[in-house]
């Protein structure tokens, strides 16, 4: 009895030892009552949130500071649920309901203002900012110019629209019809679509646009090519609902978080996991604290984690 308790205690310790070696080894705060919606820039210098008590705000992450709080009105904490950044980092979007702002990240000022026919589900800029893609609880899905508020284009799922990227030719969406669409932006076609076994709720596209990472609700988590949605690497991860993605720069790997505040790598190639790390919350024993990861970015060897309790989260990967 005594050696098996030793032994118990001994996996005890190295599990722990384990679990403490893949903790964050930078923790900053910001937002005091945690977030409702959240992303970080591609190079890892910007945090754009929308916290549940102080509205919006743009973070630059190093050295750490608040550049702007942003609302929808004047004098008026607005509830942003989905927010973007352009991929150079210049322009960002806030959306609450069915409205969405454009920002300047140089000014810190509000460029446009529009309103779409339903509740805003997913949101993403292009590049430079000047496109927007906006998907909606309708199940429409409006490519728009944002430097004139006109439409492009108009794409439809039959179900919301839970997740939506784009490059500068082509545009992914995944709906709650349990299909991920590829779009060509310029004739305004479906190219083709893929269905998944439930309801499809991320979708993203690789730096060099050769890959479509997609997932569904306790479903497929799988790696596209993406001109012709083959599979390449299927993750077999049943039960984990992805809340964030990015690819590492070089492609080779995937890292995906989900509710619980687990951070998990994959290759791409194969769907094999290689390593995992873990987002806590605020407070280690606090029941219903709230620790998914809204936001990642893989850049160099170091691995950012935004969470939902208000959290960056910052990892050294060598």
């Amino acid at each position: 009895m005594k050696t098996s308790l030793k032994i118990f205690a001994t996996c005890l310790c190295l599990s722990v030892l384990s679990a403490c070696s893949n903790k964050p080894d930078e923790r900053d705060t910001l937002a005091i009552q945690g977030l409702l919606s959240g992303a970080l820039s591609s190079q890892g210098n910007y945090a754009l949130i929308g916290s549940i008590q102080h509205g919006g705000s743009l973070w630059q992450t190093s050295p750490l500071e608040r550049k702007y709080n942003w609302n929808h009105q004047a004098n008026t904490l607005t509830s942003i649920t989905e927010v973007a950044l352009s991929g150079d980092a210049t322009k960002a979007a806030t959306a609450s309901k069915n409205q969405y702002v454009l920002w300047n990240i140089q000014t810190g000022l509000g460029e446009q203002f529009w309103r779409t026919g339903s509740k805003i589900l997913s949101l993403a800029l292009n590049e430079q900012g000047s496109r927007a893609l906006v998907g909606q609880e309708s199940g429409q899905i409006w490519y728009m110019d944002t430097r004139t508020g006109r439409n492009l284009a108009e794409f439809a799922h039959s179900a919301e629209v839970r997740s939506v990227d784009l490059t500068r030719t082509h545009a992914v969406t995944a709906g709650d019809d349990f299909l991920v669409r590829l779009w060509e932006l310029e004739s305004k076609a479906l190219v083709r679509e893929k269905k998944l076994k439930n309801m499809a709720r991320y979708a993203l596209f690789s730096p060099s646009e050769r890959m479509i990472f997609v997932s569904s609700l306790r479903g497929d988590h799988l790696v596209l090519d993406s001109a012709s949605l083959d599979i390449i690497g299927n993750i077999n991860e049943r039960y984990m609902n992805v809340t964030a993605a990015t690819f590492s720069p070089d492609e080779k790997l995937i890292y995906l978080a989900n509710p619980q505040g687990t951070i998990r790598a994959y290759e791409t190639s194969t769907g094999s996991k290689v390593n995992d790390w873990t987002s806590p919350p605020k407070k280690a024993f606090a029941h219903g604290t709230s620790k998914a990861v809204l936001g990642l970015s893989a850049i160099g060897n170091q691995l950012q984690a935004l969470t939902s309790g208000g959290e960056l989260h910052t990892f050294n990967l060598n």
